[in-house]
């Protein structure tokens, strides 16, 4: 429960810099990066919300959101192929020195989402895969994404 209600907080603060940050980025392969980032925390957020009870929990809704972050995570790595940077991309160097390793992190969360599509069928199973979903994006964040 810890971990959620620490998740809770993180994603919007995460949403809220994300939307500042699109609407400066000119890049379009930066842009686009953003973008999945962007449809991967919505949807993260459309889970927690049901976690927290702040919205009623929805079988379809909530295997729908876990199989976009699948779908949006399986794109990932060819979205940072090119070693693209600017002022507001939170991308670190590190996603290029390791490559092998940040495409290992975003198929974790891939398998994570996609069996969470299929494992969440109730309110008691919602918990644990979200915590399996939020815990690979804490993985993935801690070494490839500057903490701003």
């Amino acid at each position: 429960m810890k971990f959620l209600t620490s998740l809770a907080l993180v994603v919007p603060l995460t949403l809220g810099t994300m939307a500042l940050s699109h609407a400066e980025e000119t890049n379009p392969i930066i842009k686009a990066r953003m973008e999945a980032m962007k449809t991967i925390g919505g949807n993260t957020k459309v889970l927690g919300d049901m976690a927290k009870g702040e919205t009623p929990f929805d079988a379809e809704k909530a295997q729908a959101a876990a199989a976009t972050i699948s779908q949006t995570a399986a794109e990932v790595p060819a979205l940072f192929e090119a070693e693209e940077t600017s002022a507001t991309s939170e991308a670190l160097p590190a996603i290029w020195q390791n490559y092998a390793g940040f495409s290992e992190k975003a198929d974790a969360l891939r398998v994570a989402a996609e069996n969470a599509a299929s494992q969440i069928t109730s309110p008691e199973t919602l918990g644990p895969a979200l915590g399996a979903i939020g815990g690979t994006c804490k993985a993935c964040h801690k070494d490839y994404r500057a903490q701003k």
